[in-house]
């Protein structure tokens, strides 16, 4: 598991904690690593010096600047093939000019952003998700169990944004599997959110639906990269 998927894990599952605290720090402080010195770190947190040494050799490393120097290095690999995606046209991976004008205008107005889908496709958007959590909350991930997610999908309002990232099914086909497999927990209440869902095929049933066709692992990471561009030039 990389670093950062390992930082979100532990974000997600509490900031009630000192792990919580902490990994939502790094997450949302990924511009200002640099400058990331242990004091600051204590200061904004509250935590105390030997809670964050504790903390960064849980993550398996020897101490506290081994861990900022690895979670740079990562950062870098990563975004970088974001960047290079930033200049290509939503119509070059089958999305109309104004489905991605309307999906950047709804990330950047939705109180809260909820994401789900398969690890690998949710992965992609690590860099938008990164950068949204500066200012709003976001949730990414599968929920692990029935209770957690129904906890969590009660809590959408129509305020919210739901992304549901799965190009191996199609809409119908994930809410079947999700009503028979008990590994994977249905994500199909009433919500009233809008929900833009990437899948093998577009449906009418949520507001914007897009299939990404071939190659959809590149495309997703192509749009997320463009919706990063969006965001970072209207903030």
């Amino acid at each position: 598991m990389l670093l950062l998927e390992k930082l979100e894990t532990l974000a997600d599952a509490s900031l009630e904690n000192s792990e919580g605290l902490l990994a939502e720090y790094f997450i949302n402080h990924t511009d200002r690593l640099e400058n990331a010195g242990i004091k600051n770190i204590m200061l904004s947190t509250g935590l105390s010096k030997s809670s964050i040494i504790r903390f960064c050799q849980q993550c398996g490393f020897a101490g506290f600047t081994d861990f900022i120097r690895a979670l740079q290095k990562e950062l870098e690999e990563v975004r970088y093939p974001i960047e290079f995606m930033h200049d290509i046209d939503p119509e070059a991976v089958g999305m109309s000019r104004d489905q991605f004008e309307q999906l950047a205008q709804a990330i950047s107005s939705a109180q809260r952003i909820f994401v789900f889908g398969r690890r690998d496709a949710v992965s992609l958007f690590n860099p938008l998700i990164r950068f949204l959590r500066k200012n709003k909350f976001v949730y990414a991930g599968m929920p692990c169990s029935l209770q957690t997610t129904e906890k969590i999908c009660a809590s959408i309002t129509e305020d919210d944004l739901v992304l549901l990232l799965d190009p191996a099914h199609t809409w119908q086909s994930l809410r079947d599997a999700s009503r028979v497999e008990p590994e994977m927990p249905s994500i199909f209440p009433a919500w009233k959110a809008k929900t833009f869902f990437a899948g093998a095929s577009q449906d009418h049933r949520p507001w914007i639906s897009w299939s990404p066709g071939s190659q959809p692992l590149y495309k997703l990471m192509a749009l997320g990269g463009m919706l990063l561009k969006r965001m970072e030039e209207s903030s």
